[in-house]
């Protein structure tokens, strides 16, 4: 179960969640948009959720490759250096 659809099942929001797990609810949001949660955070959602979020819910083979379904963090700047 996606972790979107498991905080619907239960009324619950990704603040208050969050906060049960111990971490900030902005990572639970990037994570119900898809990026992957970090090892521990993974753990703690499994665990919160006894598993009703488990770890193939939270990760794709894609994000492991860096395929086309991964999410990938913003390119850099594209400005020009400031010349003296």
């Amino acid at each position: 179960m996606k972790l979107a659809d498991y905080l619907k099942s239960r009324r619950a929001n990704a603040r208050a969640f969050a906060l049960d797990i111990g971490v900030h609810w902005t990572t639970i949001n990037r994570i119900m948009r898809g990026y992957p949660p970090a090892t521990a955070t993974a753990a703690r959602i499994v665990a919160a959720t006894k598993g009703k979020v488990g770890v193939k819910d939270l990760y794709s083979v894609t994000d492991a490759v860096g395929g086309a379904g991964a999410k990938q963090p913003p390119p850099a700047s594209q400005e020009a250096p400031l010349e003296d």
